[in-house]
Parts: structure tokens; C-alpha cells; sequence
């Protein structure tokens, strides 16, 4: 991840609605549940080193480095012996159906929510705010 100004975590509950991509599952892993919760709640400003300290990237460079460092992590493991580096990743992720079972729970929540008067209310109130 490149240094540079705070991002925000997408503001989903701001919007009237809820996480999706199975991101409810997997952040908490991550980051822990607390993190989690203020990243989600609040949906507030962060930096890339706070991103950093909660796991979400690896390390923090400058933008000129950004593309040196990648290309050298990816020659590093292009240089391992092929199949046990795919092996290696696949027993990472492990069994992914927890995962798309709760990511599918998550987009239906998403789309009911997407719909609701609530969220409704809020997007109208983004557009007449755009608008005018």
C-alpha cells in the first residue's frame, strides 16, 4: 500500500446498510472484532499505517517504491518451486464454503437493505444534496 493521505472503510451503515463480500467474517480474523466494529460503525477516516497495524496491508511505501517492492516480492516466489507455492496458498485459504455461504447471507442482507425505506431515504437525500 502506498503512504499517503487517510481512506475511508466503505460507510456501509451510514448508507442504511450492511457489510457485504463476506468482509463481516473475514475482517474480524484480521483485525479483531473491536476493529472491526469501529471500522464498520463509525465507518471513519484511517491511514495506511493504521491499515497497516491492523492487518489489512503488509507494509506501507512510498508511491516511487511501490512498484520496485511488488516486482521483488513477485520474482521472489515466481522463483519457488511452482506447485508448492499453489499448494501452499490453496492450504491458506483453506476451505473457502464457509466463506460463499456467508458471503451469499451478507449480499442478501445487502440487497434487502439496499431496498429498505431507510436506505432509501438516505440515498434521496444524497442525490437532492448533489443536485442542488
Amino acid at each position: 500500500m502506498r503512504a499517503g493521505p487517510p481512506f475511508l472503510y466503505r460507510p456501509v451503515v451510514d448508507l442504511g446498510l450492511v457489510p457485504e463480500l463476506a468482509s463481516s467474517l473475514l475482517l474480524p480474523r484480521l483485525a479483531g472484532y473491536h476493529r472491526t466494529a469501529e471500522l464498520f460503525l463509525l465507518g471513519r477516516f484511517f491511514t495506511a499505517a493504521e491499515a497497516r497495524e491492523i492487518g489489512l496491508v503488509n507494509r506501507v511505501l512510498p508511491s516511487a517504491e511501490l512498484l520496485s517492492q511488488a516486482l521483488e516480492v513477485a520474482r521472489a516466489i515466481a522463483a519457488k518451486p511452482a506447485q508448492a507455492v499453489a499448494r501452499t496458498r490453496a492450504l491458506l485459504k483453506g476451505d473457502l464454503a464457509p466463506i460463499l455461504v456467508h458471503k451469499a447471507t451478507e449480499e442478501a442482507l445487502f440487497m434487502e437493505r439496499r431496498g429498505s425505506p431507510e436506505a432509501q431515504a438516505i440515498f434521496a437525500a444524497f442525490l437532492a444534496r448533489s443536485s442542488g
